[in-house]
């Protein structure tokens, strides 16, 4: 949008400005309407730096028309609401107190500011919906993502893999003991081992590479473009990065299934194969039994000094 050098916004200290203070007391009374009960003590603090910041950026979009401020600001800002409703309704206060009080500097609300605070509306709400659709396919704990995320991930690995005649390893991995770690250490305990394995993981993987929550002990990795040989580097090196006991199965595209939830099945099975074959061995309580695998499956126990290098395969 071109600079229209007739409407200049004069220099000011939004900090100190009427319009900031009249902005968070506007954003209080309609919080405050809308959940009567709720003290204004009990509401979540004013975003004051975020405001000023905000307020800075609009003031200089209407001296020089920069719009990347206003956009980064505008993200910003989204990011200070718990709901996208709040935002919206913190920024349509906004509105108000600048057409109220003349708009910045003494400038009544223009066509200018109208298009400035046009854009952070928009620009706030699309960063503030781009995170909720980011947050809905992450899990919590760990960060990677959930099962919601593997079926829609899959389904664009494995149509890349049939493009490209490329092979696809898909890797179903169980944390072992997370129920006696729950019950005798307590949970946030489990919570650290979970998180520590799914560390491990991502830290043997490539940037590619994809991992998935989709149980309480149970992640799913997705490694484009590795053939089924290549899947015991991974595993021995999350070994290297300190991950706790583990028991996997692995499948491969093209050769043990075409679609999404074959390859989760071939995974699956061979993964309870293989703690099967683990629990009924006598030995289990020695290393190497703790590590016995197959290029299909097995269990990995952690070694003693983490490595902290990442490999390339």
């Amino acid at each position: 949008m071109p600079v229209d050098h007739e409407v200049e916004a004069a220099a000011f200290d939004p900090m100190e400005s009427a319009e900031l203070r009249a902005w968070e007391a506007r954003c209080r009374e309609a919080e405050c309407g809308e959940q009567a009960t709720s003290a204004a003590d009990d509401q979540s603090p004013w975003p004051l730096a975020e405001a000023k910041s905000l307020l800075d950026a609009i003031a200089g979009f209407l001296r020089d028309g920069n719009t990347g401020n206003l956009d980064a600001a505008a993200d910003t800002w989204a990011a200070t609401a718990p709901s996208t409703k709040l935002l919206v309704s913190r920024l349509a206060c906004l509105r108000e107190v600048l057409a109220e009080q003349g708009g910045l500097a003494g400038r009544r609300l223009g066509e200018r500011l109208q298009w400035a605070l046009d854009r952070v509306t928009s620009s706030a709400t699309d960063a503030a919906l781009a995170h909720l659709q980011d947050a809905a396919l992450t899990d919590p704990l760990t960060g990677a993502g959930n099962r919601r995320a593997l079926e829609s991930a899959a389904k664009v690995a494995l149509a890349q893999a049939a493009r490209n005649g490329q092979d696809l390893s898909v890797i179903g991995i169980d944390l072992d003991g997370l129920k006696r770690i729950n019950d005798t250490r307590g949970h946030s305990e489990g919570d650290v081992a979970i998180s520590g394995l799914a560390a491990a993981i991502r830290g043997a993987m490539r940037d590619s590479d994809q991992l998935f929550r989709v149980g309480g002990d149970e992640f799913v990795a997705l490694l484009p473009a590795t053939s089924p040989h290549g899947i015991a580097g991974v595993i021995e090196r999350a070994r290297e990065l300190g991950a706790p006991s583990f028991t996997w199965g692995a499948a491969a595209y093209p050769g043990d299934g075409t679609d999404v939830k074959s390859l989760l099945e071939v995974a699956d099975s061979r993964l309870y194969e293989a703690r099967r074959k683990l629990r009924d061995s006598p030995t289990t309580s020695r290393p190497s039994a703790r590590r016995s695998a197959t290029k299909h499956g097995g269990t990995a126990a952690p070694r003693s000094h983490p490595a902290s290098t990442r490999p390339q395969r």
